[in-house]
C-alpha cells in the first residue's frame, strides 16, 4: 500500500475517532488487525501487495477523480447489498 492510501486511511479514521460504528462484519478486533497489518507492513511487502492487486484478474483497478470517489463508493456498495 502506498504512502498517500495509508495517509488517507489515517485521515479518514481521525475523522470518526468518537463514534464506533463498523460495517456489518467488522468489529473493533478485526480492525486492530488490520491496522496492526498495514502498520507493520515494509514498504517493500507493500509494492508486492499493490501489484499484486494489479495483476488480479477478477478485478480492475483504475484512478477516479476524487470528487467522485464517494459516488463511487456508494455504488459498489448498493452492488454488494450492503
Amino acid at each position: 500500500m502506498n504512502k498517500a492510501v495509508k495517509n488517507n486511511r489515517r485521515r479518514s479514521a481521525a475523522k470518526g475517532r468518537g463514534k464506533k460504528v463498523f460495517p456489518p462484519g467488522w468489529d473493533a478486533e478485526r480492525v486492530s488487525r488490520v491496522i496492526e497489518h498495514y502498520e507493520r507492513q515494509t514498504d517493500e511487502e507493500a509494492a508486492a501487495e499493490d501489484d499484486a492487486a494489479f495483476m488480479a484478474k477478477d478485478i480492475t483497478v483504475m484512478a477516479v477523480p476524487t470528487e467522485l470517489v464517494q459516488a463511487v463508493v456508494r455504488l459498489i456498495a448498493s452492488r454488494r447489498g450492503a
